[in-house]
């Protein structure tokens, strides 16, 4: 499911947006009260507890879910700038590690310890082999070796090889309970639970944000060739393990997912272990898209081929994440002023501020000039999921403070029509209408003089000009934020850069793991005809009204 609401629903509440706007006020919808937790995130924090008995709950889960949040931030860090000389060894050091340990592991244990006298009492005579041999003697000293070879089994190496690109987890997996206590941080068996819950979260953000932790794995390779070579050579257990397989368990490289591309928002995380699939959007072909030229030769929906399709056809297809709006050149925006170069959003008029840097004149502000000027991030690390009742939604995982401006609603720009661009019901499921600015819009109306008569108004309210933003099909992430009754996020019109923009800037703190939710309005419910099935205690659209 994601943020919605049909032009019609919304184009009554405009009016207030714009004022928002002129005051540079928040607008916080149902009041100025902060959300507080939902029950369903209580639960959720509860079930952190894992094993520290010493520690309250609250605190607990608190420390573990800022581990993950270094964890999450490092890996992407890890595919952003090249990884120094340094961090480079430390990774290929902890992967070395657990596959010696593990090869050891793979084997009975008379098995191993024949095979663990070998290498001890082996003498290689090249230098590349006596120092992999040292290496390898000293792989088996390591501390907690159990907790290496016990990764491979769950969640799996292809998960400790991705984990090992954060400074914060390589520190974690050899570090003592009683260390741990001392430094206040979570212990080993409270990260090792959050981490095999986040397992398929973990691979997925990693692949589709570009992370070769295959090429960590594959780096020393050549290594257990000389080690085979000159320690294990004509001993009958190596049968069958070369460069490739070396340490490596039958199940201790399967994964789940397998992303075509490397755009996070592109891909779904599936409620149980299965693999992630792209958004997509289904909507009947028609008239009036029939007669469009999109963008050249293509027809939205190429999942349904690249012939053009008949009208009334139901097509699928494939969700397109961008980065910024596109206003449509096939439409008719030839009444708009000259200095809006034909963008409707054109916001650089006489009393219009802009909400970054607060100036009338002419900038190029942006989500980040607003970010760094009032608070938030405007690259934030979230997920899309399938939820349980309301479709797809969006995950957070870091924490934003009350009042962080945290993304941009996007998407296709055309003018208002009815039926939408994409049809009625499902074709206006993202749309979200904003009205065309003129010039003169916030001067105060002119009072008479004492005995003059009243004279015709200069311009009807309902006579000024909409335009639609649909991230139907063009869009990014926010178009998958999903209604609550109890919000912890809301839209707020500003102005950047002399033009219009709906943000999303949330209600009150949001903790690693929640839902990001807004208040879609009492309206949206009303005109679709349905029930809100939020599961909040205090729900407002529980019945039709």
């Amino acid at each position: 499911m994601a943020p919605r609401s049909s032009a019609r629903l919304r184009a009554k509440i405009t009016k207030d947006h714009d004022e928002s706007v002129h005051k540079q006020g928040p607008q916080e919808g149902r009041g100025h009260r902060i959300a507080k937790p939902t029950a369903r995130y209580t639960s959720y924090k509860k079930s952190l507890g894992g094993s520290g008995k010493t520690e309250p709950s609250s605190t607990l889960a608190d420390s573990v879910n800022s581990f993950m949040i270094r964890l999450y931030a490092e890996i992407l860090a890890a595919t952003v700038g090249p990884i120094n000389d340094t961090e480079s060894s430390e990774i290929r050091g902890l992967i070395r590690k657990t596959r010696t340990l593990r090869f050891f592991d793979l084997h009975t244990k008379q098995d191993a310890d024949n095979l663990k006298n070998i290498l001890k009492n082996s003498q290689p005579s090249d230098i590349r082999g006596k120092k992999v041999v040292r290496h390898a003697i000293n792989d088996l000293q390591v501390s907690h070796p159990e907790r290496l070879v016990g990764f491979c089994h769950s969640p799996n190496l292809v998960l400790l090889c991705i984990c090992a690109h954060s400074q914060t987890f390589r520190a974690a997996i050899v570090r003592d309970n009683a260390e741990s206590k001392a430094e206040k941080q979570p212990r080993w068996g409270d990260i090792l639970s959050k981490i095999k819950k986040c397992a398929s979260s973990l691979e997925l953000f990693a692949k589709t944000s570009g992370l070769e932790w295959r090429k960590a794995l594959d780096a020393i390779n050549s290594d257990w060739d000389s080690l085979l070579t000159s320690c294990f050579q004509g001993s009958q257990h190596i049968n069958g393990i070369n460069h490739k397989n070396f340490g490596i368990g039958p199940e201790d490289l399967k994964e789940v997912h397998q992303p075509t591309d490397k755009i996070p928002h592109h891909w779904v995380l599936p409620r149980h272990k299965e693999s992630a699939k792209r958004g997509q959007f289904e909507y009947k072909f028609n008239t009036g898209l029939s007669k469009q030229k999109f963008y050249g030769r293509k027809v939205p929906g190429k999942l349904n081929g690249s012939r053009r399709p008949k009208i009334g056809t139901r097509q699928v297809v494939e969700q397109v994440n961008v980065n910024q709006s596109m206003v449509l050149d096939t439409y008719d925006w030839s009444y708009l002023p000259d200095q809006a170069q034909g963008d409707p959003r054109f916001a650089g008029y006489k009393g219009r501020y802009c909400s970054a840097c607060g100036k009338e004149d002419a900038c190029s502000c942006t989500l980040t000039d607003l970010c760094c000027e009032k608070g938030g991030v405007a690259n934030p690390l979230l997920e899309l999921i399938a939820t349980e009742k309301t479709g797809v939604g969006v995950r957070v995982l870091q924490e934003f403070k009350r009042k962080d401006f945290v993304g941009e609603y996007i998407g296709e720009i055309y003018p208002l029509q009815v039926p939408g661009r994409y049809g009625e019901k499902e074709g206006e499921m993202y749309v979200f209408p904003r009205p065309v600015y003129q010039e003169g819009d916030l001067e105060p109306r002119k009072r008479r003089g004492k005995g003059k008569k009243r004279g015709p108004k200069e311009k009807d309210d309902n006579e000024k000009k909409e335009f639609i933003i649909d991230p139907a099909i063009y869009g990014n992430w926010t178009r998958y934020i999903n209604h609550s009754c109890e919000p912890n996020a809301l839209y707020e019109m500003v102005n950047l850069g002399q033009r219009q923009a709906i943000v999303i800037r949330t209600l009150r703190d949001v903790g690693f793991g929640e839902e990001l939710t807004v208040d879609y309005g009492g309206n949206y419910f009303r005109n679709m005809g349905f029930c809100c099935i939020c599961g909040s205690e205090h729900c407002l659209y529980s019945k039709k009204k």
